[in-house]
């Protein structure tokens, strides 16, 4: 065994594993029960805006999306476990799923979502982080976490709409770094209306990214008017 897995080995034994879905007791190796392993289906979505169906959006400041679930069912309750504090094995297996759906060569590293301070503080780890951690592993690539600020606000997220979540992604601000001519995959857990991956991306081309791509573990599945759909609309034509 690999320094890792004896580290893993150890700890399971004042730290029993378990799953990162469900909660049930799995061994030290491995990071879901296989219940949850044969529910969680790779799920098909609009490349260029990440969703379930594509909202329309022509311009958008990413080139390519890539996600691993629909945020729904065991997947939802592997991120909601990873937003909670309560278990880690979710991210280290989304790294993978979301690294085998990366091309090779395409970017030269990975910046996560970030997260303020007192949030930080609270959780103890940004979950985009961790995903952003295991899929570099798994990819080779280098994680950056100087790129990207999120300014303190007392507001969680989870609790706003659509136009208020907007507003909310202006806390997320450029540091001082460059990135000119870099090409940069950001990841978060969760892509919801887009907009913190939008304010995050748009940073980064201004800090000089020649490309910008998005991962993110889910997709929330979008409720729209047929004649909001791009794939609607080409059926009809």
């Amino acid at each position: 065994m690999n320094r890792e897995a004896i580290k893993a080995w150890l700890l399971d034994l004042f730290y029993p594993n378990r799953c990162g879905c469900c909660g049930v007791f799995i061994p030290w190796d491995q990071l879901l029960c296989p219940d949850c392993a044969a529910s969680l289906q790779p799920v098909q979505v609009c490349p260029h805006c990440g969703k379930i169906p594509c909202n329309g959006q022509e311009a958008l400041p990413y080139s390519r999306v890539y996600v691993a679930y629909a945020y729904a069912d065991r997947a939802k309750d592997g991120i909601l476990s990873l937003k909670r504090g309560h278990n880690l094995n979710f991210a280290m297996h989304l790294g993978k799923v979301l690294g085998d759906q990366i091309p090779a060569g395409a970017y030269d590293c990975i910046v996560p979502v970030p997260m303020n301070r007192q949030r930080l503080r609270e959780r103890g780890y940004n979950q985009a982080e961790r995903i952003g951690a295991a899929m570099g592993t798994y990819c080779g690539l280098p994680v950056r976490k100087d790129c990207l600020i999120q300014r303190q606000s007392k507001i969680r997220q989870h609790e706003l709409g659509a136009k208020e979540r907007q507003e909310h992604a202006k806390l997320y601000e450029a540091s001082e770094q460059r990135l000119d001519g870099l090409r940069i995959l950001l990841c978060d857990d969760v892509l919801t209306t887009g907009s913190t991956a939008q304010r995050c991306a748009q940073l980064l081309r201004q800090m000089g990214a020649a490309d910008v791509g998005f991962a993110a573990g889910c997709t929330s599945i979008r409720k729209c008017r047929p004649e909001h759909d791009r794939s609607y609309q080409a059926k009809e034509k």
